[in-house]
């Protein structure tokens, strides 16, 4: 059956239209319902990766503020240990540190932090210096100054116990050189002694006969007089200025007198010549030289060095000049080494 609308009765045609009508927005309603459901799908996956997108950001923005804290308590941490021990290691572990602060206000407020501890070590690592020059020169005393004068910078109280070490290094090699200067003193008083003792005797040698000898111990010597034996002489034997008593015997075919000049006692001669001093034969001393023996010891005494001169002024200069040049290595036990001269037979 075929539907021809143009046959409808006018019943049938408003049936018609509005079952028509009811078909036209029954399908209008289903399309726009299905748009809405997409609109609102396309919402709500926009706001789901929205909310995950500020979950990331605010996930990456805490862990970004936890490294930073982190790295900003190992600043502080070395910034520490470098001022309670100021070295060139936990300064520069203090500088790597910074440099891993992301912000510039933090990292150029611990740079400023680290500037005074920075002046510390400058300071510590001078008197540190300072004290080993002075060890090494311990009688300069401009070295001496200098050394003083940088343990007396050191202020800051974290350095007390480096400041407390160096000053006891440093009154140590004082002492020394004290009592250097004081042994020195004392030698050259001795040494003057011992050059008008060494004068006067020089002058008591000089009257006796030349037949005399001089042997020396230490930084004195006392003369001897040798007896010779002689032959077939004739005339008087002298002894030597001594204060002795006795008898002087002359053996041999001498006659004559024996004479003392300043001795108690007397002479006798026995043989069938007289006269005075004549006869045939002599005996004369053997040719010996004097000189000057320069001598240096330690400080436990014992001898190191010695050298001869032909003076007194050359050997005690000399002694001098090599404790001077050697007077570390002279010290023993703290005791200071020792000069002198005295005259030997060469």
């Amino acid at each position: 059956m075929k539907i021809n609308p143009m046959t409808w009765t006018k019943n049938q045609k408003i049936t018609g239209v509005v079952v028509l009508s009811v078909l036209i927005l029954g399908g209008i309603t289903v399309g726009v319902v299905s748009h809405q459901n997409q609109v609102h799908a396309q919402q709500v996956a926009q706001e789901k990766a929205s909310k995950l997108s500020h979950e990331r950001k605010v996930k990456a923005l805490e862990k970004k503020k936890a490294q930073e804290a982190e790295a900003e308590e190992k600043v502080k941490s070395f910034l520490d240990q470098a001022n309670q021990n100021p070295s060139d290691a936990t300064i520069k572990a203090v500088n790597t540190a910074i440099a891993q602060l992301s912000s510039e206000t933090k990292q150029e407020q611990y740079l400023t932090d680290l500037k005074p501890i920075t002046a510390r070590l400058s300071l510590l690592n001078k008197a540190r210096a300072a004290v080993k020059d002075y060890q090494a020169h311990a009688t300069d005393s401009a070295k001496q100054k200098l050394a003083q004068e940088a343990i007396n910078a050191l202020k800051d109280k974290n350095d007390a116990d480096v400041k407390a070490e160096l000053q006891k290094q440093y009154d140590a090699s004082r002492k020394q050189a004290e009592d250097a200067a004081k042994a020195k003193t004392e030698q050259a008083d001795k040494t003057a002694d011992t050059t008008n003792n060494n004068q006067a005797q020089s002058n008591n040698n000089s009257a006796q006969s030349s037949g005399s000898t001089s042997t020396g111990t230490g930084t004195s010597y006392s003369p001897s007089t040798p007896n010779y034996d002689g032959s077939n002489n004739t005339g008087s034997n002298h002894t030597n200025q001594n204060n002795n008593t006795g008898n002087n015997n002359s053996n041999g075919g001498n006659s004559g007198g024996n004479s003392n000049n300043g001795n108690t006692g007397g002479g006798s001669s026995s043989g069938g010549n007289s006269g005075g001093n004549t006869g045939g034969g002599s005996t004369t001393p053997p040719s010996t030289t004097i000189v000057w023996r320069a001598w240096v010891k330690n400080g436990a005494g014992v001898i190191v060095a010695t050298k001869d001169f032909s003076d007194y002024s050359s050997a005690s200069s000399w002694g001098l000049n090599y404790a001077n040049e050697h007077i570390y290595d002279l010290l023993v036990n703290g005791k200071p080494g020792s000069y002198g001269a005295y005259q030997v037979e060469v």
